[in-house]
């Protein structure tokens, strides 16, 4: 998939019922092997250069399931230029156009559009609870801070995602 930034999934939660459960670590701390697969799409596990990855022991693909799927879907559908994946010319949002405009209020209300528009044609998205969007700039660096809370279709709950866009 075609990528333009980094985009870094800083934290993932799960909502319920006024309760937060936490994943602040993305990559080591998901582990639903045992829930039940067959609400939502399976997928294999991706690194985050897009390549498989594998089990170190048996060289099996990794496999993801319900929550951490719809997590790596949402994230792939972030870094993903609009129109250019493979059999589903939808999928994505116009990253491209976002990281080449200058920054301002009114463009964060753009992004915040194309995001809204982008995550609610998610297959798995029942519906966009709240998107938040801010701009941070620093000596080093200027980044945006993408926050999002949808309703996956076939949870009980919600789910809160955090990144940071470079």
């Amino acid at each position: 998939m075609p990528r333009y930034s980094s985009l870094i999934v800083k934290d993932a939660r799960i909502l319920s019922e006024n309760v937060q459960s936490v994943f602040s670590d993305y990559k080591s701390s998901f582990n639903f092997k045992n829930q039940d697969s067959s609400k939502l799409s399976n997928d294999i596990r991706l690194n985050w250069d897009g390549s498989v990855d594998f089990d170190e022991n048996t060289q099996d693909l990794n496999l993801v399931y319900n929550v951490e799927a719809f997590v790596q879907s949402m994230y792939f559908l972030l870094i993903t230029q609009i129109g250019r994946y493979p059999g589903d010319n939808t999928f994505g949002w116009d990253l491209e156009t976002i990281i080449r405009t200058p920054s301002n209020k009114q463009n964060l209300n753009w992004i915040i559009d194309q995001l809204n528009s982008s995550v609610s044609k998610h297959p798995d998205v029942e519906f966009v609870d709240d998107i938040l969007v801010k701009l941070y700039s620093n000596e080093q660096t200027n980044f945006i801070k993408i926050e999002i809370t949808v309703k996956p279709k076939f949870f009980t709950y919600k789910i809160f995602l955090d990144y940071e866009l470079y």
